[in-house]
Formats: C-alpha cells, structure tokens, sequence
C-alpha cells in the first residue's frame, strides 16, 4: 500500500481522485489504477558525493549490513534506525544485549573458571535479575517474560560453559576493542569481540561471539569471524598462536540441546584470504558511493517500506537511481 506522507497536505476534495490513482480498485468495478506516481511524490535520497571517498572508520556489523542490502545500509544512513523507541517490549538487539551485558560481567567478574554447571547457572540467574532490575521495580508483563526467557537461555549455557572448561579452555578477553586495516584497504575496522578464550593445554587461541539463535546454523556469509581473526592477528597482546585462531559463535539458545560452542562453523585460516577480498571490495564500493540494486529479501521493505511507494524503481526520485547506475557502471570500466 502507499505510504501515508503521500496523503499529507492534500484537501478533501482531491482526497477520492488521489485514493482512487493510488490504491487498486475494488473487484467489479471498472477502471484500472495508475501505474505512474508523479515524480514530486517519489522520495528523494541525498546523492552522494562525487568521486571516491573513503571512510575513515567502519565496524563489522556494519560491512554486514551492507552486504545484506547496500540500499538498506543507505537508508540506515540516511533516516536512522528505525526501531521504535517507546516500544514495550524487548526487539532482538535488546535481548541479545541483556545477554551479552551478563556475559561480559561473568567473563570479568564471575565465576569464569568453575567447572560446576549449577554454580554458574545459579550466578547468571541472580546477576540477569540485577540488570532487569535497572528497567524498573514494575516491569511489562512481555518485559517479565522475555527476561525470564534470557534467564533461561543463560541456564542453558552453564553445563556447556562449565564442560569447555573442564576441557582446558580459559577466558582471557571479554568486550575486547579491536582494530585493523585489511590489506589494500585504508578504512580502520573497529569492533568490540565478545570474548577470547586460549587452551591451557595446547596454547590454541579461539575468538567467540555470542547469537542469541533459536538454533545453530551456518552464517558463512557474515564477514564478522573473519574480520574478528583479522583484528586479533593485528594486537600484539596476544600469542603468535594468534595466526591460527579459530573463530565461532556461541549460540544461545531457547533448547539446551542447541545451545553450543559452534565448532562445526568454526571459522579458520582456510577461506581467510577470500572473506578479506570481499571485505576490501565492500569498502571499495562504498567509497564509491554504490547503494543499490537492493537485495532480493527486500529487506528495506521492512524497516522503510512506508516511505517508498511499492518498489525503489517505482517510488524512488529517478535521479538518484540514474546517479547509481552511472557509479556502477563506471566502476566496472
């Protein structure tokens, strides 16, 4: 359906005849709907500048993005987030973040190296409730049960945590800040890594970040584990084991039987080389100035679906979508 801006400032008496252009007309009715919006009812993206412009700074979740959906990567740039901020309820970043806040306070101030399932899950449990408890004393129904749900995702992970112990591996980092530069490429990338952990038995070094998933699965077109390797490679605080680290997620899940140290899509130095390719074409990309064709999920649809009339090549400015073919276009010469 059209967004509702396009209804701002027009009279009554012009309201039927613009309904009737923009909606599809009932069944049995004759007529057709125009097919046409008038170029001053297409929304207008800024152009960005001319040449080719390096960021100075970009982190992985972003590169992320725009791999997703370079056009959605420009909204987001362009309008901001668009997530709801009197929302009653906690969206998935917020839930994950509720987790990973507990973690970083386990990995820096718990009980990291017990080997005991319950005594980690009974500190989880009690350090979750002190965080939920910054909402508020009286908290949404929906609040209470999604914290209730993270409490048990995080119970879950006790006996997995506690066994990769009893296995040899340590926590050395949490939250750790990282920075590097991949190859040709002058953009600084900077990150946070949830955790790094070393094996006291074999010195192996393997870099962890927490999914809060409903199941494993394989995520290997993020380019987040590799940039991870890249940027622990780069900091000389850690051993030279670093050059073979290995990084995975771990997955936070609602079943504890899903609730894992991913080694299956462990990411390793196999494939490195090529992730760091990609990442060095992405930044090219984007110093260009290249924010289109959008992905085939649409996924702009989702958080900007009521500014654009049906589709980009329908309900955004022509110009802009002109200046984008002329951008892809000459990169490729």
């Amino acid at each position: 359906k059209p967004s509702r801006i396009l209804f701002g400032g027009i009279g009554d008496a012009d309201l039927p005849e613009l309904a009737r252009r923009l909606y599809a007309v009932t069944k049995g009715h004759e007529g057709s709907p125009s097919k046409a919006l008038p170029d001053a009812w297409r929304l207008r993206l800024p152009v960005p500048p001319k040449g080719r412009t390096e960021r100075k700074t970009m982190s992985p979740t972003r590169l992320d993005q725009y791999k997703r959906c370079p056009f959605n990567f420009y909204l987001q740039e362009t309008f901001g987030d668009s997530s709801d901020d009197n929302a009653q309820e906690l969206d998935g970043m917020t839930f994950g973040t509720l987790c990973h806040e507990v973690l970083d306070r386990f990995a820096k101030s718990g009980p990291k190296d017990s080997t005991d399932g319950k005594e980690i899950a009974d500190w989880l449990e009690q350090e979750m409730r002190i965080v939920l408890g910054a909402y508020g004393t009286s908290l949404p129904a929906i609040i209470e049960l999604q914290g209730e749900a993270a409490i048990a995702r995080l119970r879950n992970f006790a006996p997995v945590q506690a066994a990769r112990r009893r296995a040899g591996w340590r926590i050395i980092a949490a939250e750790q800040s990282l920075e590097c530069r991949i190859k040709s490429s002058n953009t600084l990338l900077r990150g946070k890594v949830d955790r790094i952990d070393e094996n006291e038995h074999t010195g192996e070094i393997a870099i962890i970040d927490y999914k809060t998933w409903e199941a494993p699965k394989d995520d290997s077109k993020s380019l987040q584990l590799p940039i991870y390797r890249a940027m622990v490679q780069c900091n000389s605080r850690f051993s030279a084991r670093a050059a073979e680290a290995k990084a995975l997620y771990c997955v936070l899940a609602r079943r504890a039987e899903d609730t894992v140290f991913d080694e299956a899509h462990a990411f390793g130095s196999a494939g490195q080389s090529e992730a760091e390719d990609e990442v060095v074409d992405i930044l090219d990309r984007i110093a260009h100035g290249i924010f289109y064709p959008p992905s085939k999920d649409s996924d702009w649809a989702r958080d900007y679906g009521c500014l654009i009339w049906e589709s980009p090549e329908q309900g955004i400015d022509p110009g802009w979508l002109e200046d984008q073919n002329a951008r892809i276009d000459a990169r490729q010469e």
